[in-house]
């Protein structure tokens, strides 16, 4: 499925992760509307989200895009706190090595005492923390030669949207054989900062609301533009440029 002529996954998470896990190379978007309104405006975020091996559906306007103009039933969100607590219950059966890229060094510390508690086959084996500024190649660059290639299986980068999706892409682009996974302010739920919405609020689409109540300083200006934007631009490329096109 294609959404403003970004690919969208349709496998559920069980899926992704075994197939994931079989590949040397690759990285995986896990995005919302906020990323495909940043593709949409960004050519090289766009490019980004069209290399990657997975873009799988973290916002529920994404999901029902797929399931009522769409018609694509079965179709699951792959919700990103949740997404990472399937990911790491799956790499622990293989005494998965992990590199972290993003987040901060409490939040991090924090993630690796939970970690020994509940998934003790996994190792962190090093992480990276710096400020990023992702159109600065030497600071890319300086990330990118800290990862020990040889022994990480899996990349973890812990930043917002679209900047880990560009960076794992300019991972990617690389002659190596990284995976990296994207999933921006997951850890910050993982490790209780932030708590998911009940239910209801999700299946209703009201996610944005609850988190703007969470981080109205950060939030709000993203939101006030992004809502209103993917509406508008899904509405005139289903509805207008199809009918036109036909």
């Amino acid at each position: 499925m294609k959404i403003l002529d970004i690919p969208i996954s349709e496998k559920n998470y069980k899926d992704i992760l075994s197939e994931f896990s079989e590949l040397s190379k690759g990285y995986v978007c896990v995005t919302s509307v906020h990323g495909l309104i940043e593709a949409y405006e960004n050519t090289n975020v766009k490019e980004a989200f069209h290399n990657s091996t997975y873009n799988v559906p973290d916002g529920m306007p994404i999901v029902l895009f797929a399931k009522f103009i769409k018609k694509i039933k079965p179709f699951s969100r792959v919700y990103g706190p949740e997404f990472l607590i399937n990911f790491l219950k799956h790499i622990n059966l293989r005494k998965s090595r992990l590199y972290i890229v993003g987040s901060n060094e409490k939040n991090i510390s924090r993630f690796e005492k939970v970690l020994k508690n509940t998934h003790n086959n996994i190792s962190i084996v090093g992480k990276n923390c710096d400020i990023i500024d992702i159109n600065n190649d030497d600071q890319v660059k300086k990330i990118y030669d800290g990862i020990p290639k040889d022994k990480v299986d899996y990349v973890l980068v812990f930043l917002s949207t679209p900047k880990q999706d560009v960076l794992m892409h300019k991972f990617y682009l690389q002659e190596n054989n990284l995976k990296c996974i994207g999933f921006g302010a997951a850890i910050d739920f993982y490790i209780g900062d932030l708590k998911s919405p009940p239910l209801i609020v999700q299946n209703l689409s009201l996610e944005w609301l609850y988190r703007l109540i969470q981080e109205p300083k950060r939030l709000f200006r993203r939101y006030l533009k992004i809502v209103p934007k993917f509406l508008y631009l899904v509405l005139i490329d289903t509805f207008f440029i199809k009918s036109k096109e036909s």
